[in-house]
């Protein structure tokens, strides 16, 4: 597990731009990774590439979400 880390931290390394996966942008965020990724699939993180199973997360978008300020607690219905 530790080697597929390395490998994935190397395609990282290699791509223009700032990029976190999914655990360090969960980490940043405050939320899980889980959330990440559905975060992804719903199309509210921008510019996150997949590599297999893992994604590469722009760094600006993390920042982006991260000073936009969200209200405590499950949205309301209509």
């Amino acid at each position: 597990m530790r080697l597929r880390y390395y490998f994935i931290c190397d395609i990282f390394a290699e791509m223009e731009g700032d990029f976190l996966t999914t655990k360090e942008a969960a980490d940043e965020l405050g939320v899980t990774t889980g959330y990440i990724r559905r975060m992804i699939i719903d199309g509210r993180i921008a510019g996150a590439k997949k590599f297999g199973r893992d994604n590469a997360i722009p760094k600006d978008e993390v920042i982006r979400l991260k000073n936009t300020e969200r209200k405590a607690g499950r949205p309301k219905g209509k």
